[in-house]
């Protein structure tokens, strides 16, 4: 059987470009309202979308 890596390092999907493609729209992403829109769009709290332990879509199929 093979060791799980020590270190692992993992890209995340684009929030914005998720986001896009969920909801079919495109946004101005300098407006200072676009954290909500990602919020709304991926139901989870902007704070907790970088952090893997909060099951973010950005991480998905990633289990911590």
């Amino acid at each position: 059987m093979d060791q799980a890596p020590k270190e692992m390092f993992v890209g995340v999907i684009n929030p914005y470009a998720l986001t896009e493609a969920i909801t079919g729209r495109r946004f101005d992403w300098k407006d200072p309202r676009s954290s909500q829109i990602i919020e709304e769009a991926l139901e989870t709290n902007y704070a907790e979308l970088f952090d893997i332990k909060y099951n973010s879509p950005l991480y998905a199929g990633l289990e911590t």
